[in-house]
């Protein structure tokens, strides 16, 4: 698979899509977490805005890796 894949577009969107669909996301998601407890609230001021940063992150990402 590597003697074929190897410097092709696909690596290049493969370290992409981990690189922001996954560190970037977990990192926000534990910052989302951790903020109110750091504060002492029950949850973040607006769990909505959370839920679209999350869709728009998302669709973004996809569309990055597909383009």
């Amino acid at each position: 698979v590597n003697a074929l894949s190897h410097y092709t577009d696909w690596t290049i969107g493969h370290v992409h899509a981990g690189a922001l669909g996954w560190v970037a996301m977990v990192s926000i998601g534990a910052l989302y977490h951790l903020i109110p407890k750091v504060f002492g609230r029950a949850q973040m001021h607006s769990v909505a805005l959370i839920n679209t940063h999350f869709w728009l992150a998302t669709i973004g990402t996809v569309l990055y890796i597909a383009s």
